[in-house]
């Protein structure tokens, strides 16, 4: 009985070896899972990706806050609309900035992996 008991003892030890490396298996695949997230929807990484589709994008979404701009001024602004249009201004020009930004360290990316490669 003693035996059995040992043979029990012995397997148990071994279910409770193996469910700890299942779970730190799967704690190690949930990390990589999230860190492969988190860098495939980084900005970075989507102009990387898509740079043609951002410039694009910036252009068009450029236009559009521009235009916008365009026909407020034409009208006589109040007191309100020269807020507005400031906070406008401001943003507009913040975009721009972070789009071009982005740019210069996209092309500062592919001229260093090109020196690499060299």
């Amino acid at each position: 009985m003693a035996k059995s008991l040992n043979k029990i003892e012995k397997k148990k030890e071994e279910l409770k070896a193996n469910l700890n490396r299942i779970q730190s298996d799967l704690d190690n695949s949930l990390v990589e899972v999230k860190e492969d997230v988190a860098q495939s929807l980084s900005p970075k990484e989507i102009v990387k990706k898509y740079p043609l589709h951002i410039v694009g994008a910036s252009v068009v979404i450029g236009f559009l806050l521009g235009s916008k701009g365009s026909r407020k001024v034409s009208k006589t602004p109040s007191s309100g609309n020269t807020i507005v249009d400031s906070i406008g201004r401001s943003i507009k020009k913040r975009l721009a900035q972070k789009a071009i930004d982005t740019a210069m360290d996209f092309f500062e990316g592919k001229l260093s992996e090109r020196k690499e490669e060299e």
